[in-house]
């Protein structure tokens, strides 16, 4: 992907998880909170928190910075066309949700963000979601209005545009049911867990994520 990261085994009791190294520590909140809303809204998606980096990334200068620690899930797959077909568990249902947290790499270049455990689809990241691209910039339109309902089908956007062209009406409307099943409360709590109490950029996450799900 764009950041630094490898899979890497706990010293302590052998589990294995996958590391990276955001740009920022910014980036790895904004990462770290799309999966666990992911998750409030009752879709797939790895264990996701933080862990310190120490270091040397690559020969650059000695890092002290937050990393995002994934848990591994064994025996998932990518398989691109049943992803086009549509026919997983999870792949529609879950598009108001995408939509909802404007993520718009949830498909992945190479349709390896979704990921297939058995017959069920795993969101396997979340760092094109919320404020960031996924190469890391600021989006400069993530706002009270969800337009990712459109642009997530548009064709100007191939993996995304495959994959969910033929979402029907009725199937956005589930999704749309798991996000406006989110309290106000929730969403608060969710992003508070990140970012603490009174921080500006929570603040205006809360705000503009309660708004996105009154838009929906």
């Amino acid at each position: 992907g764009s950041n630094a990261g490898a899979g890497m085994r706990s010293k302590v009791d052998g589990r294995k998880f996958y590391v990276k190294a955001p740009p920022t520590d910014d980036h790895a909140r904004n990462e770290v909170l799309g999966a666990k809303l992911y998750k409030l809204a009752g879709l797939d998606v790895p264990e996701v928190n933080f862990i310190k980096i120490t270091g040397k990334l690559d020969g650059d200068e000695f890092v002290n910075k937050l990393g995002i620690r994934s848990s591994w899930i064994e025996d998932t797959r990518i398989d691109r066309q049943r992803l086009i077909d549509g026919d997983a568990n999870g792949i529609t249902d879950g598009f108001a949700v995408d939509a909802w947290l404007a993520n718009w790499d949830v498909v992945g270049a190479e349709f390896d963000n979704l990921k297939l455990l058995g017959d069920k689809v795993i969101r396997m990241e979340a760092g094109g979601s919320l404020r960031y691209r996924a190469m890391g910039g600021l989006k400069g339109n993530w706002g009270n209005t969800v337009h990712e309902i459109d642009s997530l089908r548009d064709k100007r956007f191939t993996q995304n545009h495959l994959v969910f062209k033929n979402i029907t009406e009725d199937q956005i409307a589930e999704g749309v049911r798991k996000v406006v099943n989110i309290s106000d409360d929730a969403i608060r709590q969710t992003v508070e867990e990140i970012y603490g109490k009174g921080d500006s950029i929570g603040e205006d996450l809360i705000a503009t994520l309660i708004a996105r799900k009154a838009d929906l």
